[in-house]
């Protein structure tokens, strides 16, 4: 059976310890404590935990034995690793496929960036493993209650401690219908959905009991207030109606002050003096992802009023960010051009793994082969690295463009198995090279080029 491949779970334990190896050396497996660290701590230590700036899932998670929290990221990490890994063999992927699907998320920058942090990210990754391996088992043809369960806990872990994973609810059946290797009743694709939706909806009644607002953390329009201050002009409040015109009006005045007295960047001038939002989203969007934090932050500080809940404040700012995208869909459209530039560039261009993974697919396409061109790849694993990379980068980054800013980890984390597929080719093709077809056939018997 493919999933009792020695070889591969060989090479996955020489890459898992590869992996630990290098974080080690460079980063410890020390706790890593973050911005945000104490917040979430906070939460889960508060007498109503609800109505915190952050959630208190993760702090219910780790408890108070903070030097373990590294060690434990690190092997629920390898743990979803192997699950994808394992899953993608019994759906009859090819080794290489399922070798450089493991290297791409063991190697990948949010690896080494997240594991340490004391901050739900490693952990919402796992779980967005987790349930990415309940669904390619169960387009594999077992539609089980293992497949389930994966796909329950992992959207479970994913969406509720790190919400940005919401887009996965709907990217889980799609990818399911995508992959499924025969005709499926469409009421499994709908099971998929709901078993995906399941855990959200239970969380946002608990929500809505204890605070009167139905969603599973009272984040978004906080997190959303910054890419709709800086959209903000004088003009654009003016067409704004009642209390979402109020709070337009404090959220321009806070940032005109931040930016003049120098504590934010704001919307720098443009080659004629004026300040422009068009340009500076289109051809400087790293300004504004720069400036973005100093803005919110300066909305929590200042923009909440006297006695208001974290909950109704967040809900305030939610209705006043609907409401100017509303008035103002160009400059939203300029936006989510801008960030898209910027997720871009830096998924592909500031992502090492993928930087190396075309190297080697560049050096390795000129080695001489022993066959022809078109046996260096598998049609059905080009299928399927690409189908779980392409929902992969939209169910981690949508929410991070739409929605707030494209910040460094939520790229690392959307762009992790981008690598896959370079790697995979170059894995293909050095395996076609002709001195080592030789030797990979004495290794594995039935040829290089066969699928394994």
């Amino acid at each position: 059976m493919p999933s009792r491949d020695i070889a591969l779970w060989q090479a996955m334990s020489v890459m898992a310890l590869l992996s630990a190896l290098l974080l080690a050396l460079f980063a410890g497996l020390r706790p890593v404590i973050d911005a945000d660290t104490a917040a979430y701590l906070m939460a889960s230590n508060a007498a109503d935990p609800w109505i915190q700036v952050k959630a208190p899932y993760y702090g219910w998670l780790i408890g108070s034995g903070l030097s373990f929290v590294p060690a434990l990221q690190l092997a629920v990490f390898w743990c979803a690793v192997a699950a994808i890994s394992l899953q993608a063999r019994r759906f009859g992927a090819s080794r290489t496929a399922c070798i450089s699907l493991a290297a791409a998320a063991l190697f990948s920058t949010a690896f080494f960036t997240d594991t340490n942090v004391l901050i739900p990210e490693s952990l919402g990754l796992s779980g967005a493993l987790f349930a990415v391996a309940g669904v390619t088992r169960a387009a594999g043809g077992e539609r089980d209650s293992l497949a389930m369960t994966l796909v329950v806990s992992g959207s479970a872990m994913a969406c509720i401690l790190r919400p940005i994973w919401l887009p996965m609810i709907v990217v889980l059946p799609l990818l399911f219908v995508v992959l499924r290797k025969r005709p499926a009743p469409i009421g499994f694709g709908i099971c998929v959905l709901v078993m995906a939706m399941m855990p959200a909806i239970l969380l946002s009644a608990v929500r809505y009991d204890k605070t009167g607002e139905f969603d599973v953390e009272s984040f978004g329009g906080y997190q959303a207030s910054g890419l709709v201050s800086l959209m903000l002009t004088p003009n654009l409040v003016e067409r704004l109606r009642g209390d979402e015109r109020a709070t337009a009006q404090r959220m321009l005045a806070l940032r005109i002050a931040a930016q003049d007295g120098g504590l934010a960047i704001g919307i720098p001038r443009n080659s004629s003096g004026v300040r422009s939002f068009p340009s500076t989203a289109l051809e400087y969007p790293d300004v504004l992802a720069r400036t973005y934090d100093d803005i919110k932050f300066r909305h929590r500080l200042l923009l909440r009023r006297p006695g208001e809940s974290w909950p109704a404040f967040d809900a305030r700012l939610l209705r006043t960010d609907l409401a100017v995208i509303r008035a103002a869909p160009l400059s939203y459209v300029e936006w989510l051009a801008g960030a898209s530039a910027r997720f871009a560039g830096h998924a592909l261009v500031l992502n090492p793994l993928m930087l190396v993974a075309a190297t080697l697919l560049v050096t390795t396409w000129l080695l001489p082969t022993g066959g022809p061109a078109s046996s260096n790849a598998v049609p059905g694993d080009v299928k399927f690295l690409g189908a779980v990379t392409v929902a992969w980068l939209v169910a981690a980054g949508l929410l991070s463009i739409t929605a707030s800013f494209p910040a460094g980890r939520y790229i690392d984390s959307a762009s992790m198995f981008l690598p896959a597929l370079p790697l995979y080719f170059a894995a293909r093709r050095l395996e076609q090279a002709t001195p080592l077809a030789r030797l990979s056939s004495s290794v594995w018997p039935g040829g290089a080029g066969k699928r394994r």
